[in-house]
């Protein structure tokens, strides 16, 4: 993997994405910066994906089918174009998601284009839950534009970090906190990008 730029994320642990806009992978940092080898990033709809195998506003993909650099995804009700990030975030869908697990990606679509995918929990496996997420980029994330692309739910304004969904983000130093909150019925999470 070549390595020009990098992001900085802590969430209970470090996840530091390096990579190339053809060559992309991450580092992972646990607490006390013990780093795992590389990991590439997810580049094709993997099994379980809630895409896989259903026709969807038009589209249809299939295990392996490489993640477009956008699409179409039923958001409350209507077809909407979404980024590939928000694509494989699949609003909704349980597919990838794990009860009372967080479950981080970094998704890079057939453009090159990398983002952070997280996703909270999986809908009606859980009591509900609280996460909160803080991000420290390096310059290079400000020079690549990278924000929220999605955020589910649209975040309380006003709001309290650590008690609603809430975003405080700063692109311009690319540092931010990030918190949500969901109930059982439902999950969280969001899209960063384009890293």
């Amino acid at each position: 993997c070549t390595m020009p730029r990098s992001l900085l994320l802590a969430l209970l642990v470090t996840l530091v994405g390096v990579g190339g806009a053809t060559d992309q992978c991450v580092r992972v940092s646990w607490t006390g910066n013990k780093y795992m080898p590389l990991l590439r990033p997810l580049t094709a709809f993997p099994v379980g994906h809630g895409l896989v195998g259903n026709t969807v506003c038009g589209q249809s993909f299939q295990q392996g089918d490489a993640v477009p650099a956008a699409g179409r995804l039923l958001i409350r009700g209507e077809c909407q174009s979404v980024s590939s990030g928000q694509l494989f975030f699949n609003y909704g869908a349980t597919g990838l998601r794990r009860s009372e697990t967080t479950v981080v990606a970094f998704v890079q679509d057939a453009a090159g284009e990398l983002s952070l995918v997280v996703l909270h929990a999986r809908p009606e496996a859980t009591a509900g839950g609280l996460a909160t997420m803080t991000l420290q980029g390096s310059a290079a994330l400000t020079v690549s534009g990278a924000d929220v692309l999605f955020f589910d739910d649209p975040p309380n304004d006003p709001c309290t970090l650590g008690t609603d969904d809430c975003v405080a983000y700063n692109s311009s130093t690319a540092r931010g906190t990030f918190s949500w909150v969901w109930s059982g019925c439902c999950s969280d999470g969001m899209v960063f990008g384009p890293l």
